[in-house]
C-alpha cells in the first residue's frame, strides 16, 4: 500500500477518518485513473511545504466538502473504494461540514 502523504494525513486527521480509512482512501487516489481524484491527489502533493496560503487554499478552495464528496463518488464509481467505505468517508466529510457547505472548523497546522 502507498505510504500516506502527511498532507494528506493532516486533512484525514482534520475530517476524523479512522487509520483505516485514511490508508484506503489514498491508497484508491494514489491508484485512481480518473482525472478528478488524480487532479486532486496532485493538488495535495504540491501544497505541502508552501506555507498558511496555499494550505488555506488547499482546504477552502480545492478540497471544499463538495468537491470532497465529488472525489469520493469518482473513486466508488472507479471501483477504488467499495460502496460501504466510501458512504463512510463521506459521512466523516458530512459531520466535518457546516449547514452552509462549509468545514466547520480549519485543522490545525494544517500550514506547516
Amino acid at each position: 500500500m502507498t505510504p500516506v502523504h502527511p498532507a494528506f494525513r493532516l486533512l484525514a486527521t482534520y475530517w476524523r477518518l479512522s487509520d483505516r480509512q485514511m490508508r484506503h482512501f489514498w491508497s484508491a487516489l494514489s491508484q485512481s485513473q480518473y482525472s478528478q481524484p488524480r487532479t486532486w491527489r496532485q493538488q495535495v502533493l504540491l501544497s505541502w511545504g508552501r506555507g498558511r496560503a496555499t494550505a488555506d487554499h488547499l482546504l477552502h478552495g480545492v478540497s471544499t466538502p463538495q468537491a470532497m464528496l465529488e472525489v469520493v463518488e469518482a473513486l466508488i464509481h472507479e471501483q477504488q473504494l467499495s460502496h460501504q467505505e466510501g458512504h463512510a468517508i463521506e459521512e466523516c466529510f458530512l459531520r466535518a461540514t457546516t449547514a452552509d457547505g462549509g468545514w466547520k472548523n480549519e485543522p490545525r497546522h494544517a500550514h506547516e
